[in-house]
């Protein structure tokens, strides 16, 4: 799985030890500070990063309001991608101040302790990644199945030994 982490460069602290715990259950941690790359385009890379991920973590503190507009757009994005958006979200917030993820229930961290904000994701992780399984051997199952029926089809319709006809 793979995941985004919209945040406040002012929240940089928490969000490496965020990044930190979630490199053992996680493919591939997308983050601002730890994956930019000198010379890219930052709106191309960031919307980059969003598409290509499974999971977005937006963690949104009082100093993730304080600039709002750039969290807001990666959230925006990510939202019309129609991507899983897990909100972490600060105690000095309130859920008001939400802006467009008013509504969505979100899981609280705080800076001093975000060892059980970051247990959430880890199982939200593992669930999404659960789902993903059951669906692809559901897939597969089906699939299996429709080879079956269009092979038991077939053999119904070769000739056989006794069909009645003969050659002469």
């Amino acid at each position: 799985m793979k995941v985004f982490v919209s945040y406040s460069v002012e929240d940089t602290s928490l969000v490496r030890q965020l990044v930190a715990q979630l490199r053992s259950c996680t493919d591939k941690v997308f983050w601002w500070d730890g994956n930019k790359e000198p010379g890219q385009g930052v709106w191309l890379t960031i919307h980059d990063w969003i598409d290509q991920s499974d999971l977005v973590l937006a963690v949104l503190t009082g100093r993730t309001l304080a600039r709002a507009m750039a969290v807001g757009n990666e959230i925006g994005y990510a939202r019309a991608k129609g991507k899983f958006i897990l909100p972490l979200v600060g105690p000095e917030v309130r859920s008001e101040e939400l802006g467009c993820l008013s509504g969505v229930t979100y899981q609280r961290i705080n800076s001093e302790n975000p060892g059980p904000a970051i247990e959430a994701v880890r199982l939200q992780i593992a669930t999404r990644e659960q789902q993903a399984a059951d669906k692809a051997l559901n897939l597969l199952l089906i699939v299996g199945g429709v080879i079956a029926m269009i092979w038991l089809l077939l053999k119904a319709r070769e000739p056989g030994e006794d069909d009645g006809h003969s050659d002469a």
